[in-house]
Parts: C-alpha cells; sequence; structure tokens
C-alpha cells in the first residue's frame, strides 16, 4: 500500500474489499492527496464505500455469470473446443477477410475412424478420454489462428485461415490424418483408430459456411470410401 500510494501522490486512503461468494474480487478505494486526517475514523466513508462494494460484487459476479453462460452456449461441454455456432461465426468472418483481403483459407472436416468401436468396447468414459486427447491433438496439429471445433459425436472441423492453396490445405489434412493413426493412451488399454479428412477451400469450393462444410464432408466421405486418410 505504501508503494501505491507513492505512485499515486496519495497522503492517506481509506478501502473496503469486494467479495463474493467464491471469495475476494478487489478493493474500493477513497484517496486524498493532502490532509490524511480527513480519512481518518470516517464511518460515513466506510459505509458508502462498503455499499459501492456489495453493488461491484453483484456486477462482476453478474457479469461472470453471463460470460459462463455465454461460453458454454459457444462451446463443447466434454472438450471445451468451439461448437458448430461458434465456427460458423468464425467460418463467415474469415470469408469476409478472405474476400477483402483477396486470400485464401479451408475448412477440414475430419471424422474418427473405428470410434464406435472403442466406445462399444471399453464404455462410454473411455470413449470420451479419447475424444478428448483427440481434441488436444487436432488443437498440436494447427497455428493459434486456426480454429478446431467439434461438430459431431466423433466429428472435427479445422478451420484454417490464409492458406497458400488447395496442395497446403490437404498438407495439413494428411499431417492430421497421420498425427491420429499413432495410439492412444487410455489408462491400461491403447488403441489406435485413425481418421479420415475432407478439404474444401475458399473461395473456390464455396463463400458460406453451409457451403464449405457440405463440400468437406463429402471429401471426408470420398476419403473414407477410397480407404484414403484425406480427400
Amino acid at each position: 500500500m505504501r508503494l501505491l500510494l507513492d505512485r499515486t501522490g496519495d497522503v492517506a486512503t481509506a478501502m473496503v474489499p469486494i467479495c463474493s461468494q467464491d471469495g475476494f474480487i478487489g478493493i474500493v478505494a477513497a484517496a486524498v492527496v493532502h490532509d490524511a486526517e480527513r480519512l481518518r475514523r470516517d464511518d460515513d466513508l466506510v459505509e458508502r464505500l462498503s455499499g459501492i462494494a456489495d453493488h461491484a460484487a453483484i456486477a462482476i459476479t453478474n457479469a461472470r455469470l453471463v460470460e459462463q453462460i455465454r461460453h458454454q452456449a459457444l462451446h463443447d461441454a466434454l472438450t471445451g473446443l468451439p461448437n458448430t455456432r461458434l465456427l460458423e461465426d468464425r467460418v463467415e468472418q474469415a470469408l469476409h477477410a478472405a474476400a477483402r483481403e483477396g486470400t485464401h483459407g479451408a475448412l477440414l472436416f475430419v471424422d474418427l475412424d473405428r470410434f464406435k468401436s472403442v466406445n462399444d468396447s471399453l464404455g462410454h468414459q473411455k470413449g470420451d478420454e479419447l475424444l478428448k486427447q483427440a481434441a488436444a491433438r487436432l488443437r498440436g496439429g494447427v497455428r493459434a489462428a486456426d480454429t478446431v471445433a467439434r461438430v459431431g459425436g466423433d466429428e472435427f472441423c479445422l478451420l484454417l485461415r490464409n492458406v497458400t492453396d488447395a496442395e497446403s490445405a490437404l498438407a495439413v489434412g494428411a499431417k492430421i490424418a497421420e498425427s491420429m493413426c499413432d495410439p492412444f493412451d487410455l489408462g491400461p488399454d491403447r488403441v489406435t483408430i485413425g481418421a479420415s479428412v475432407g478439404v474444401a477451400v475458399f473461395p473456390e469450393d464455396g463463400e458460406s459456411f453451409q457451403a464449405l462444410l457440405k463440400h468437406s464432408d463429402a471429401a471426408m466421405y470420398r476419403a473414407k470410401t477410397a480407404g484414403r486418410s484425406t480427400g
């Protein structure tokens, strides 16, 4: 507090804590730059500061609750990844940016192979753990500016911004598919599943989220049917 007073030029300060059910949030303070005695034993000031602190605690708690609700509405509860709703918003933003800047992007549709057999043989808890590990691998396979979303039970989408061309997007898809071939450690069990990946490049393959999703989904099914990892 002495350091704070020195930095602000105050000679005295009165403060009360801002607290919620979760604990300490911050402080409300009143300070003077001269005549420090004005703040000594001022019960009315403390009461007023306490009232402000109570209102601040309610406002901050409500803001956190709104943010929590918003996060839950836009993210998958199991993996923490963006859901389809948030992905659509980010794809539309990327489409507008690409049109404005004359750049390209890609939407990759990833379907985990043999996931149902793991879920059926080892149980849903192990299946959920597999999905969380798969989500982590997908995040690790793209740049920070890209988006990984869960759009179905064992289906994910990757939004790649500023790709050079279709070959670059296909190379990322092949890298993602390869990473999914490494075994997953599920406690005493180690399983290998793999993944099929479909690629849509924008604006060539579509200029809307739905068009790109449809194109990449179709490409994924072609790859799965042909026994290839990407298509």
